[in-house]
């Protein structure tokens, strides 16, 4: 069920929090990226971002950093696959600030974006969340706002590929947020936290995931997450 609050607003403790952990997430983001070179594995970035969160005295929940083929996997382990010239690179972390959680997923390539299905997708996958936030009003039933971001991914041609993300599980005493299809028909109100991280997997050959946070104010939605989305190559 999805917790009560205060619809005058978001209680400005909660917010804080939320913004917080957002902000954590980017900086470990941005910390990723300055630790990219040949050769550097997944493993070894992922054990590093553990160390950054401690390090910002944020409780790390996972850092899963994806290479290559390893991208088509939806929720890959870090492993000792190293960076190569050519790859896509899929870094999915969340960490747990002040009791919140909050998650970030960003899709990049290293050295050349490739051919042009990788380009498509990646693209496809970008229209299917500036859809979410197009999409995200106050009153409207988060399934309505899922199933328009299928319909893009299904428009694209990829529809068989899609997946929304993932659902958290709801602890006592945590600031969680909910997936989109956790809240089905439930319409967005203020102070509805929620996590999207849509993606278009191609087995056996690579994915691209774009994800982030989003808490519903007065005025429409806040997308906590500030880490850029833009196709980039590295």
């Amino acid at each position: 069920m999805q917790r009560i609050i205060d619809n005058e607003g978001v209680p400005a403790a909660e917010l804080l929090s939320m913004r917080g952990a957002a902000g954590t997430n980017d900086a470990a983001l941005h910390r990723l990226l300055t630790m990219l070179s040949e050769g550097v594995t997944e493993r070894f970035l992922a054990e590093e971002i553990d160390g950054f969160y401690a390090k910002a005295k944020a409780e790390g929940y996972f850092a899963r950093i994806a290479f290559g083929k390893n991208t088509a996997e939806p929720y890959h382990i870090p492993d000792d696959t190293p960076l190569q010239e050519g790859d896509m690179v899929v870094f999915n972390v969340g960490c747990v600030v002040s009791g919140c959680l909050s998650t970030a997923a960003r899709t990049l390539f290293w050295k050349r974006i490739g051919d042009k299905q990788r380009q498509d997708v990646f693209s496809a996958v970008l229209n299917v969340v500036k859809e979410a936030f197009a999409a995200s009003d106050l009153d409207t039933p988060a399934a309505d706002i899922e199933a328009r971001m299928r319909a893009v991914a299904e428009a694209a041609g990829y529809g068989e590929y899609y997946q929304v993300g993932e659902a958290f599980p709801q602890e006592e005493g945590y600031l969680i947020p909910h997936a989109l299809g956790d809240l089905a028909s439930t319409a967005l109100e203020v102070g509805t936290y929620y996590a999207m991280a849509p993606g278009i997997y191609i087995p056996g050959e690579f994915g691209v995931c774009i994800g982030d946070t989003v808490v519903a104010i007065e005025s429409g939605i806040e997308v906590l997450s500030r880490f850029p989305r833009e196709m980039e190559v590295l």
